[in-house]
C-alpha cells in the first residue's frame, strides 16, 4: 500500500523541479555528478 502511494507521488511532476518528476530530477542529478574525491588509506 505505501509503495503504491510512493510511486504515485514520485511520478507527479513538480513545479519546483521545472515540471519534472522527482525520479527524473534524481536521474539527472546522478548522471551529472562526478564521484566524490575520496582519500585512500593504502
Amino acid at each position: 500500500m505505501l509503495d503504491n502511494i510512493a510511486t504515485e507521488l514520485n511520478g507527479r511532476p513538480r513545479k519546483t523541479l521545472a515540471w519534472r518528476t522527482p525520479a527524473e530530477a534524481l536521474d539527472q542529478l546522478l548522471s551529472q555528478s562526478e564521484p566524490p574525491d575520496v582519500a585512500s588509506t593504502a
